[in-house]
């Protein structure tokens, strides 16, 4: 069943036809996308997460679980991957699968990479020899003062620098590899 909507004002027709240039364009350009009411209200649950995100930074409702990382031949713990959650969401805790892509969209992923970054090195830094892993999206990865902002964490944790590990999705490598290089 297609919906119809009609537009009692050209305004209303602008709104409208902004709305589905915004899904066309988020959904890869170069096609046609007719309005949709349920367009607008996943746009809006989008923004109402931003703002929820937004607030749950400031509220220090984001919390880091630390999955292990074995050296079978040694059957020793040798590092931790850090592993972005947020469970204490007033709504209840979003999976981070929902979470990551919208903060990425939004450009919120640079402040929960740096909350995710300095959690880690202070909860796992202390620990001996620990090998701290901590996940780099690639909109992380396009930040001119990435390199110099992870220096300066690591050093004011004290922090030897061969025992931060950064991983990075393949497709950074693919879209960026002289970068990713360096």
């Amino acid at each position: 069943v297609e919906t119809v909507v009609t537009p009692q004002t050209v305004g209303e027709a602008f709104r409208l036809a902004e709305i589905a240039l915004a899904q066309a364009r988020e959904t890869g350009g170069n096609h046609i996308v007719d309005y949709d009411p349920a367009i607008e209200e996943k746009q809006r649950r989008r923004l109402d997460l931003e703002a929820d995100m937004r607030r749950g930074l400031a509220a220090g409702e984001f919390d880091l679980l630390y999955q292990p990382v074995i050296d079978f031949s040694s059957r020793s713990v040798v590092g931790a991957e850090a592993l972005m959650r947020w469970p204490r969401r007033p709504g209840g805790a979003i999976p981070p699968d929902e979470f990551i892509p919208a903060a990425e969209t939004s450009g919120l992923i640079e402040d929960l990479g740096l909350f995710a970054l300095r959690r880690a090195v202070a909860d796992l830094g202390p620990i001996g020899d620990l090998k701290i892993s901590v996940n780099l999206s690639t909109a992380q990865f396009r930040s001119p003062v990435l390199a110099e902002t992870i220096l300066d964490i690591v050093s004011e944790a004290d922090l030897p620098p061969d025992r931060l590990q950064l991983e990075i999705t393949e497709t950074l490598l693919l879209t960026q590899p002289e970068r990713a290089k360096r």
